[in-house]
């Protein structure tokens, strides 16, 4: 059968193709904490929907999240993010200062251009 057809919501049909909608259900990486799939331990798969029941959380993901990975995040909607020893180790202070400001020109960057939607 036509799997399509359930992809693509009946407002779509007529306007844009199966094969695009195909593409879209295929390629289409998900939305963060909505059922992402966590892990699978012994047969049992654990999923993430935590936004689905409290859509009002602020989220502030930690663990082992690299500094490049921090703007990534705030756009995917965190309010925070905890980096940890990514941020310090192996640098000293001057360079964890730079680190620091080009980690909030890219985030201040972000914000403006949201600002201007």
């Amino acid at each position: 059968s036509d799997w399509s057809s359930d992809v693509c919501s009946s407002d779509l049909r007529g306007l844009v193709s199966a094969d695009i909608c195909r593409e879209l259900a295929r390629t289409f990486p998900g939305v963060a904490h909505r059922l992402e799939l966590v892990r699978t331990l012994r047969g049992v798969q654990y999923i993430n929907d935590i936004l689905r029941q409290m859509p009002f959380l602020n989220l502030m993901p930690m663990g082992n999240i690299k500094l490049n990975e921090v703007v990534k995040y705030i756009k995917a909607g965190a309010v925070a993010v905890g980096v940890g020893r990514d941020f310090y180790q192996g640098f000293n202070s001057k360079e964890i200062t730079l680190r620091t400001k080009e980690i909030l020109r890219e985030i201040k960057e972000y914000q403006a251009w949201i600002n201007k939607k």
